[in-house]
């Protein structure tokens, strides 16, 4: 009879979990057709001056030719403002096609060509797409095109700065709140180290971001709030949202921050270690789960809509991420450590992490922890710390040839090992030593 009660509760639980995800793809797909149905005119007005800022500045490099990592993905964002224009591949092409084609006009696939072609097909009326983008979801237009109507690609830069430094502050205080002010301060600190200050400059950069960061939020507000029941349904929203935001910059960030957010509030309040990796699994294949179906739903739903076969391509497209070129295959091994150099040639983390383990060992020495618990504690973290060096191994082919934007999906190892760091200490004994030298 108990048999009976677990499984009619799994099945509840899993049909949940499978209209969450429908209600997703049924938001993603009416809000990509409520943003290709905006009128053209005042859009393509401020992609004019746009691209006017872009031929101006170049690719504003903002220290890339001083720190590693620092570089800017303006070849994809004058993807997305080409996308945006909205021609269309011929004339009186349906919304609802145009949605899920996601089509842009080039005549050559390299960056200062497609500056030209822009320029082009703003103004010659007669030209249409001749490229379509249907593999992914492009939802960064849900922001990119309504804010087109009032700003140009500066002002939407300066409007992501503004977003971006509101949910860093929110996050990092949400983290304080509910861990400490140690993880806050790591969290911003890696975050630093991986050039977040380049990530509003870059519309490519910004969607997965803000997924990841909102993930943040979303956990520390439901403990808040007593709802920690809700946490399978957050990872699945966020899988979803990461295929939908994204277009295959870092996108294992946003199951790595959010679990990492989640382990530390699990240890705050004295959790066996078993039931959070327990959790940590679930999660993490809820998220793998909802962010695989999202892509193949895409796929699916743009080859009914347009009426021919657009899973084919995207397949050939995916073997092509997972190894690279036919006549000469990505070494997985490589890919690893071709990221790993962005990071490890940066001078500025270089010497940050030098201060932070020199601080960390003197304060190991007087007051370490050195119980099971902690190193168990200290195993989750790692296990969290290999996510980017999985995905690397496994999506190598992409991580090789994009070495120089797909780095700073290392932010979830290095937050993670702060953490190992701060778990490493009792940090309550250091207090009481300090506050017994002030008395």
């Amino acid at each position: 009879m108990r048999k009976i009660v677990d499984i009619k509760k799994a099945t509840k639980k899993i049909l949940k979990y499978v209209l969450t995800f429908i209600a997703m793809i049924a938001i993603f797909s009416l809000s990509m057709i409520i943003t290709y149905s905006l009128p053209n005119d005042k859009i393509r007005n401020n992609i004019e001056e746009s691209l006017e800022v872009l031929i101006q500045k170049g690719n504003n490099p903002l220290f890339e030719d001083y720190v590693q990592g620092a570089e800017l993905d303006q070849y994809t964002d004058i993807l997305i403002l080409s996308t945006a224009i909205n021609k269309g591949m011929y004339e009186k092409q349906s919304v609802l096609q145009k949605a899920f084609e996601n089509s842009h006009y080039a005549e050559e696939n390299n960056q200062n060509n497609q500056m030209e072609s822009m320029k082009e097909s703003l103004s010659n009326p007669n030209i249409y797409d001749k490229y379509e983008y249907s593999r992914y979801w492009h939802g960064i237009q849900v922001i990119i095109r309504p804010l087109l109507i009032i700003f140009n690609y500066e002002e939407i830069r300066y409007i992501f700065y503004i977003i971006m430094a509101m949910l860093l502050t929110y996050s990092s205080y949400l983290t304080y709140r509910n861990v400490s002010i140690y993880h806050a301060f790591a969290y911003i600190l890696s975050l630093t180290i991986i050039c977040i200050y380049i990530v509003p400059s870059s519309i490519q950069y910004f969607g997965i971001f803000v997924v990841s960061i909102l993930g943040i939020i979303a956990i520390n507000l439901l403990y808040i709030k007593g709802k920690e029941n809700l946490y399978p349904y957050c990872f699945i929203v966020i899988g979803c949202c990461a295929v939908f935001f994204d277009l295959l910059t870092t996108p294992i960030i946003s199951i790595g921050l959010p679990l990492l957010s989640m382990v530390m509030i699990e240890m705050k309040k004295g959790e066996k270690t078993s039931k959070i990796f327990k959790k940590i699994l679930i999660y993490t294949i809820l998220w793998a789960i909802s962010y695989g179906a999202t892509f193949v739903t895409k796929w699916l739903l743009a080859s009914i809509v347009l009426q021919r076969d657009a899973v084919t391509s995207a397949i050939n497209q995916l073997f092509f991420r997972f190894n690279g070129y036919e006549d000469h295959k990505t070494n997985r091994i490589h890919a690893i450590i071709h990221n790993i150099k962005f990071i490890a040639y940066n001078k500025a983390f270089l010497a940050i992490y030098t201060f932070v383990f020199i601080v960390w060992f003197i304060a190991f020495i007087k007051k370490g922890k050195k119980t099971k618990d902690s190193i168990k504690y200290i195993l989750l973290y790692l296990f969290i710390a290999s996510y980017p060096y999985v995905w690397y191994f496994v999506i190598a082919g992409h991580s090789m040839t994009h070495g120089w934007f797909t780095n700073r999906a290392q932010v979830v190892s290095i937050l993670a090992s702060f953490s190992v760091l701060i778990e490493s200490i009792n940090i309550t004994k250091i207090k009481e030593i300090s506050a017994g030298r002030i008395r």
